[in-house]
């Protein structure tokens, strides 16, 4: 990741879109982290400093653990399996 040019943009853009579904403005107001400095970032602007590389981690980290703190197992039988929409289905899976 960090042996590629801009591979950390690339990598962090993929977090928050692909993984998180979460915008700029959301990270940005849950990790505090400025949204200038951000989007410089992820537009390739500007390469990131260590104590900035070190801020979207830590924010990662206690995101990912707030996600996980919401985890919630259901038992269900095939039947109303079967009825969820794939989209629910995804997010019960």
């Amino acid at each position: 990741m960090l042996r590629e040019e801009g591979g950390f943009q690339k990598a962090f853009r993929n977090i928050l879109d692909e993984e998180l579904h979460m915008s700029l403005n959301e990270f940005c107001r849950m990790s505090g982290i400025s949204q200038s400095t951000v989007y410089k970032i992820l537009e390739e602007r500007r390469e990131p400093n260590l104590r900035t590389v070190r801020d979207i981690v830590k924010a990662l980290n206690q995101i990912y653990r707030r996600d996980a703190e919401k985890f919630l197992a259901v038992i269900a039988s095939p039947t109303f399996m079967e009825e969820l929409s794939a989209k629910d289905r995804k997010s019960v899976v």
